[in-house]
């Protein structure tokens, strides 16, 4: 005899306590268990709908997000009522320790021994409360490992979530939307604990992905799936690797809608009707919602697949089984409760502090002074007046007038940022000591992080001036520039011209003014990236291929150019080069980039020993300037070729970013 529907009815009675402002009955740690055991079991469909409403209305409650009123569980089962399907998306606040099954007790019983139980379970929840809330109980006990577990956590989640939304607005250019759909399809089956959903077509009016908002939702959720513990993760990320193989797999799964249009379709060619009325009658069948999809459709769902999984890769740390950084790392706990975990003062070498807030109000960490302060302000939600509690950071941000353009997303007053931080707003981005920072609050502990500044938004304008360059290369009569011009005809669905992308057509290239060429390189380069972006790799290749057979070129030429087209499918930080001191001539020799900030004064970077000034022109407009070469002007690209390469200078407002790029063939 199993007990699901005692346990599910559970949940739910806790989740109304934690709805209504009460500590869950059993406590915290017993919710927690409770959930992961309903997550992880096979429930029925009925009993899995209630379990996965009632977890999103866990997780708006955990965030303190609010929705509209009556949205509460109050104390009844979702089955029972209009609630039953209702939830509230929310981002998960807080890490709540790993448990093992047999820590959660039902009455004196293990959770694990309930199949061997009999009699409902809700007779037994005020002995549940008795035995789990007492002042000595470890639900109340505060375990600083935790404490530190979960900062970690609410650290990494936080970056995960940030990271998706970047790569949502990288994926709203693809044309046919191909990998969002997917993303779509696979967070609905792992929200359900299924694979039934199939990806949804393009312009499909229940998914909306190409509203920025619903995009960055979907990624978020994904992300949200992958918001566990240290030690869960492998196993989540494990799981979200399997069920995104096999819906690349199978990404229009049979349903028994589509066997009634199949059939139709066979009744259909057995009428006896005139040929041209039987056409139109299969086709208005085929174009029903329930119609089989098409096999081409297939190519580009298996290219979505790839880039899903490379940016899972690059965001799961190693030690879970991914590509990307580790977990952030907490050495202790300032004003820590235990002598074990507590720091005498902040490490200022470290990039990353935890503070147990009660136990202080200010602490100096990398030389400047941060502080705290709680506070509590009314406030109305839905007609009722509200106390909203929390914790006000006053941060530091002392800059140097040298330092890179501040992006602050907090209030500055002088030389400091102030940032509230509570349940209802648990993590926020600003800046301390004139560099990003990330602060995430949970209850009374607060982590943070400082962060690297990636300048992310001129990433995927370099790729475009490093494949620009590789065009621009005069070796073997342009033959990367005459290349992507027939890998362009291909990819338009029209036969390679020879005339226009033979050897001696290279010549008017060599004869055109370097202002004129530079515009025509960047024209085919911006060609190719925008069918990258379309999802369809396959597609994408075999172009490359047939123009290089026609072209009668090597296959280091094209795989080169492609791999660099590739680029732009995934967002990443731009590398810097780091310098010693401001007064230092930054000097470029390799993949990184020197950063500029232009106000006006001139400034020199050595770019492979070659010396390029940027000031105003006698306009005001900026110029970069070589020994022997005339001014060029600075808009938002410039590709200035050298006998060895190019030097590619970016620019986005102040910021301008001077690199070099090799031939692309001698750089294999």
């Amino acid at each position: 005899m199993t007990h699901d529907p005692e346990l599910v009815e559970l949940f739910e009675y806790k989740v109304a306590d934690l709805q209504r402002g009460r500590e869950p009955r059993g406590g915290k740690r017993a919710l927690a268990e409770l959930r992961d055991y309903l997550l992880g079991c096979s429930l029925d469909v009925a009993l899995n709908k209630r379990v996965r409403a009632a977890d999103r209305l866990l997780k708006a409650a955990q965030s303190g997000k609010a929705g509209n009123a009556g949205r509460h569980l109050d104390g009844k089962p979702l089955g029972s009522g209009a609630l039953e399907g209702e939830a509230l998306h929310g981002e998960q606040v807080g890490a709540l320790g790993e448990l093992s099954l047999g820590e959660l007790g039902v009455g004196g019983s293990p959770l694990g021994a309930l199949g061997e139980m009999s009699g409902p379970l809700k007779d037994q929840l005020s002995s549940l409360n008795a035995a789990q809330s007492g002042p000595d109980s470890a639900a109340n006990t505060r375990n600083e490992w935790d404490v530190l577990s979960g900062l970690r956590a609410g650290l990494f989640h936080a970056e995960l979530r940030s990271r998706a939304r970047q790569q949502a607005r990288v994926w709203l250019k693809e044309p046919r939307l191909a990998t969002l759909r997917l993303a779509y399809a696979l967070t609905e089956n792992l929200e359900r604990g299924a694979s039934g959903t199939a990806v949804p077509p393009l312009r499909d009016p229940f998914s909306s992905l190409h509203n920025p908002e619903i995009a960055a939702e979907v990624l978020s959720r994904l992300a949200e799936h992958l918001s566990v513990q240290v030690g869960e993760l492998s196993k989540r990320y494990l799981q979200v690797r399997l069920a995104l193989t096999q819906l690349a797999d199978t990404p229009f799964p049979r349903t028994a809608a589509g066997d009634l249009v199949d059939a139709n379709v066979q009744a259909a060619e057995q009428e006896l009707l005139s040929e041209e009325v039987k056409k139109a009658l299969i086709a208005a069948l085929k174009r029903g919602p329930d119609a089989p999809r098409s096999a081409t459709e297939r190519p580009p769902i298996r290219s979505a697949a790839s880039r899903l999984l490379t940016f899972l890769e690059t965001v799961i740390p190693r030690s879970s089984g991914g590509l990307g950084l580790e977990w952030p790392l907490l050495d202790g706990l300032l004003y820590s409760q235990s002598a074990t975990l507590r720091l005498t003062e902040p490490d200022p070498l470290a990039l990353s502090l935890a503070i147990h807030l009660p136990g202080g109000q200010q602490t100096t960490w990398r030389g400047q002074s941060i502080s705290w302060t709680p506070f509590s302000l009314g406030t109305s939600v839905a007609g009722h007046s509200e106390r909203q509690s929390g914790w006000e950071i006053r941060l530091s941000d002392e800059t140097d007038a040298h330092s890179g353009p501040a992006q602050a997303h907090a209030t500055t007053q002088g030389a400091a940022n102030i940032v509230r931080l509570s349940a209802q707003r648990p993590e926020v981005d600003s800046h301390f000591s004139g560099q990003p920072v990330r602060l995430v609050l949970i209850g009374k502990d607060l982590a943070l992080e400082l962060r690297p500044v990636t300048h992310s938004d001129l990433y995927l304008l370099s790729v475009e001036a490093r494949l620009t360059a590789a065009l621009l290369e005069p070796g073997t009569a342009y033959a990367h520039l005459r290349l992507a011009r027939a890998t362009a005809q291909r990819l338009r669905g029209n036969p390679i011209s020879g005339e226009k992308v033979s050897a001696e057509s290279a010549s008017r290239y060599a004869a055109a003014p370097p202002e004129t060429l530079l515009a025509f390189a960047r024209q085919g380069a911006q060609t190719l990236l925008a069918y990258a972006a379309q999802g369809d790799d396959e597609a994408l290749s075999r172009a490359f291929a047939e123009a290089r057979t026609f072209l009668q070129l090597s296959r280091a030429h094209s795989e080169a150019l492609l791999d660099l087209v590739r680029l732009s499918l995934q967002l990443h930080s731009l590398p810097i080069i780091g310098q010693a001191d401001l007064l230092s001539v930054p000097e470029v020799n390799g993949d990184e980039y020197a950063l500029l900030v232009f106000r006006g004064e001139p400034l020199t970077v050595k770019v492979k020993g070659r010396s390029v000034t940027l000031r105003n022109d006698y306009k005001g407009d900026l110029s970069a300037v070589m020994p022997g070469l005339s001014a060029s002007a600075v808009r938002d690209l410039l590709v200035l070729p050298v006998p060895q390469g190019a030097i590619t200078l970016i620019r986005a407002g102040e910021r301008v970013a001077v690199g070099f790029q090799p031939i692309l063939v001698e750089a294999l």
